[in-house]
């Protein structure tokens, strides 16, 4: 069974913060962190019941190369993304978007 993936707009702009700030760092760092981010996003479709929960229904899945999170909970055919959270982040500012 294939799973719909959907972001809510806090999420591209999760994205667009971090790629942009791993580019400034260095040529195509960024782009390498959104290419991560595009490879999670397709096991998700296939798979996204493989991975642990993070607080009740909420899943995640952890970002090999780049130290974050992608937090998401599946409902019905769609994995819902609720956030791509850097791991050095306060917890309690991920609680405020779910």
């Amino acid at each position: 069974m294939g799973y719909e993936v959907v972001l809510l707009e806090e999420v591209s702009i999760d994205i667009d913060e971090a790629t942009a700030w791993y580019e400034s760092q260095q040529v195509n760092l960024g782009i390498r962190f959104y290419f991560e981010i595009l490879d999670h996003y397709e096991k998700l479709k296939t798979h996204p019941e493989h991975y642990g929960f993070v607080f009740k229904e909420f899943r995640q899945k952890v970002l090999l190369h780049f130290p974050f999170k992608i937090i998401f909970k599946i409902t019905g055919d769609k994995v819902i993304v609720f956030a791509v959270f850097h791991t050095s982040r306060n917890f309690s500012d991920l609680f405020k978007r779910i």
